[in-house]
Order: C-alpha cells, then structure tokens, then sequence
C-alpha cells in the first residue's frame, strides 16, 4: 500500500467513524527495521549507496519494537490519539519552525514511546 493512501485511509476512517468515540485509528510509519529483506538485495542502487556514505548508516529498528509501539496504540493508555501517523525510526529528529515569534521545536516521538512501554 503506497504511504499516502494508508494517510489517507487513517484520516478517513477517524473522519468517519472517530466521533461515535468507538473507533480509532492511527498509523505507524517505521524507518528501516531488521527483517530479511536485506538478504534479498543482490545489486543496491550506486545513488543510494552513495546517499548512505554520505549521510551514514541510520538506525536499524528491531520488530519487537514496532509491535510495542503498535500494543501501545491499542491500549488504553493511548485512548485520546486518534488519527496520528507516527513516525517510528529511532533517528529523533528535531524540526525547528518559527510562529508568531515563538520556536516550535517537536522531538521524535518513537523514542518517548518506547521508553514508555519498552
């Protein structure tokens, strides 16, 4: 499924169905998670490899993460997010934006998450 329709599946299921407070619905978008399709490549594309020397290995995330990160999200605990698509790659980026004279600055939430239920 291409990223943008699971945005827009999870968007539309919560439009839909989130206000009779029965149902939610969020996404979770991981980086590179250890799996076996590293085994499957035979020819890496050069641009790629050369993005990779360039900007360096990022973090590998193991399964067992991104299923707590998913339990998490179907708990209890997790009842007022509705609707989110979280971002899961363990790099914690940090996006600086300027409004109205005041500096928004948003942690990558994977980290707080899994700190929470890891």
């Amino acid at each position: 499924m291409a990223k943008h329709a699971l945005v827009g599946l999870t968007k539309n299921i919560v439009g839909t169905y989130g206000r009779f407070g029965k149902v939610r619905a969020n996404a979770i978008a991981p980086g590179g998670v250890a799996t076996n399709i590293q085994t499957t490549i035979t020819a890496p594309d050069p641009l790629g490899m050369q993005a990779l020397q360039a900007t360096g290995e990022p973090p590998i995330g193991q399964p067992g993460q991104i299923a707590n990160l998913a339990l998490f999200l179907a708990s209890d605990e997790a009842s007022f997010i509705n609707g989110d698509i979280v971002k899961a790659d363990g790099v914690g980026r940090l996006t600086n934006c300027i409004k109205k004279d005041r500096l928004v600055i948003t942690a990558g939430l994977f980290d707080a998450v899994n700190g929470l239920v890891g």
